[in-house]
């Protein structure tokens, strides 16, 4: 009994990490419930808990020898390994709560304070090139260089996947709209996107309940308001998706940005060395509402995310999605805007030379 007291008190910071759904997930949203990320938690509470309260318990037994003694007392055997997972219990929260639970309040207070964000929602659906859409590589590749494919043609995606979300964003940074989001943007003021048909065999095919007569906007494609429908006829309708494109490519990231290609058994990636995108001040003057990087940043495997252009959003846009697609702060990276125009004019012409 004495041993499950002991493991349960290690767990506890898992325990307490996994109740928090929208600051810690797991790869596969279907999976991101309570019990899978415990299960992905525990291996590594349980390690650093173990390593954490051994040293703990020699601490106690040169510091605490009565405290220990009485812990001895009442668990026979274990008394000093609880005593140490106790001591290490507090320590182990605290570093809980820095490195997995960010501050709520700074985190939003980012969200109002910096002017463009890059766009990473937490949950990625799968690559659209695994439903049919053809991609062009480039030929006589650098070994140096990632494998980048150009989209040949309409997107192949199958929105039946998408349980009615609105936006769709894909592990390349393929981003899907319902009508209804597309009309939301423009409604807003938005600029600097345009949308792009998808094959047809992809969208979703829906029928109007039974008991309703009339058809109404569905997702802003119908507009035959008013209009009665024999409830024997049962037409199917379309709910129309399409691909968002953005029109307004920035110049290269600041210098400061790192990018760091790192070369793995089979793929490769280049990702920002600390995860901060760096813009110059001057480059952001031509920015609008949503833009997409010049180089493309991401990993071949696809973790965290495929080789793709990323998408930079004003805070505008960033408090139009949160507010009404339920994105989160954690959908979005700030970018730290420079100064230093020179260092970024020297690393666009060098870029252009190559």
């Amino acid at each position: 009994m004495s041993e499950l007291l002991y493991v349960f008190i290690l767990i506890i910071p898992a325990i307490y990490a996994a109740l928090y759904k929208s600051l810690f997930t797991v790869p596969n949203k279907k999976m991101n419930i309570f019990f899978f990320r415990l299960y992905f938690l525990m291996p590594f509470c349980l390690f650093i808990g173990f390593l954490f309260s051994t040293f703990a318990m020699f601490f106690a037994w040169e510091f605490m020898p009565d405290l220990s003694d009485y812990f001895f007392e009442i668990f026979p055997g274990s008394g000093s390994r609880i005593l140490g997972a106790l001591i290490n219990l507090p320590i182990m929260l605290i570093l809980t709560q820095i490195m997995i639970i960010p501050n709520k309040k700074q985190t939003k207070d980012d969200l109002n304070n910096c002017d463009y964000y890059v766009f990473m929602p937490q949950y990625k659906s799968p690559a659209a090139k695994n439903y049919g859409t053809k991609y062009s590589y480039k030929k006589n590749r650098n070994p140096d260089e990632l494998l980048i494919g150009m989209q040949i043609g309409e997107l192949s995606f199958p929105v039946l996947l998408t349980d009615g979300k609105e936006i769709i964003f894909t592990v390349h940074g393929e981003v899907i709209v319902s009508d209804y989001a597309f009309q939301t943007f423009g409604e807003g003021g938005l600029t600097g996107f345009y949308k792009k048909t998808m094959r047809k065999e992809c969208l979703l095919m829906t029928e109007p309940d039974e008991n309703e007569g009339i058809i109404s906007d569905l997702a802003g494609i119908f507009k035959e308001k008013d209009k009665t429908v024999k409830k024997e006829q049962k037409p199917q309708l379309e709910m129309k998706y399409y691909q968002l494109l953005s029109n307004n490519i920035l110049e290269l990231t600041d210098p400061k940005t790192e990018l760091t290609l790192r070369k793995k058994i089979v793929n490769k990636s280049l990702l920002p060395k600390s995860n901060v995108i760096y813009y110059n001040k001057q480059t952001m003057e031509k920015a609008r509402d949503f833009n997409r990087s010049r180089e493309f940043v991401g990993s071949e495997d696809g973790y965290p995310y495929g080789p793709h252009q990323l998408w930079i959003l004003s805070k505008k846009t960033c408090i139009l999605l949160k507010d009404r697609f339920d994105y989160s702060e954690a959908d979005f990276i700030p970018i730290v805007l420079t100064d230093d125009e020179n260092e970024t004019q020297t690393k666009i012409q060098e870029e252009n030379q190559t």
